[in-house]
């Protein structure tokens, strides 16, 4: 009995201990320092000089790359515009070439022609010649030219009549007549003058 008392207690105490030193070890874990990052070391002068080249290669090199860069946009841009620049000249000449084509006989030397070359050569762009349309321009300057030259016709032929009209009338005036008859003689006068002067066309004034 006192022998069973004995191994109880002995149990007991080495339970304890056991629990004991578990929760030593855990408190020994839990108060573990945790490792402290070591200070980066200072560069050596050595390495701040590599840097500081390294650096500057980069820059030069960003520098060089930018450099050529823009000459190449500079480049393309320029033969570009001297491209365009020999295509519109080009398109300016075939339009002036139109312009002598059209613009011959009464209109060789007309001005029309001479504004229409100015406007040419003052063109910006390919797209500005191709609204100027010789063809239709010149052929409405020869009708123009044509209706002006019918009207001085006219004209001519209205002053040719009533110059005879008034040289008739005028020896018929001239005799002692009633006054009547040169009234009506007068009348008869100015309804030809009239007629004349409101005649459209050549033949209206002929048949008079």
């Amino acid at each position: 009995m006192v022998l069973t008392v004995a191994e109880d207690i002995e149990e007991k105490i080495r339970r304890l201990r056991e629990l004991g030193r578990v929760s030593v070890e855990e408190k020994e874990e839990k108060k573990a320092p945790v490792p402290r990052p070591s200070p980066p070391r200072k560069p050596s002068r050595l390495g701040r000089l590599r840097e500081r080249e390294r650096r500057k290669r980069i820059i030069i090199g960003a520098s060089i790359i930018a450099v050529i860069i823009i000459a190449v946009v500079i480049g393309v841009y320029t033969i570009y515009q001297n491209r365009a620049a020999k295509q519109l000249q080009e398109a300016k000449l075939a339009k002036i070439k139109e312009v002598n084509q059209y613009f011959t006989g009464e209109l060789e030397n007309d001005t029309m022609k001479t504004q229409l070359i100015n406007q040419i050569n003052q063109a910006k762009s390919i797209e500005e010649l191709k609204k100027i349309n010789v063809k239709a321009i010149a052929e409405q300057r020869k009708a123009q030219l044509e209706q002006e030259r019918l009207q001085k016709e006219l004209q001519q032929a209205k002053d040719t009549k009533l110059s005879q009209i008034e040289q008739s009338f005028e020896v018929l005036l001239s005799q002692p007549l009633p006054e009547d008859i040169k009234g009506e003689a007068i009348q008869t006068l100015n309804q030809l003058k009239e007629k004349v002067n409101s005649a459209k066309t050549k033949d209206e004034v002929s048949l008079i």
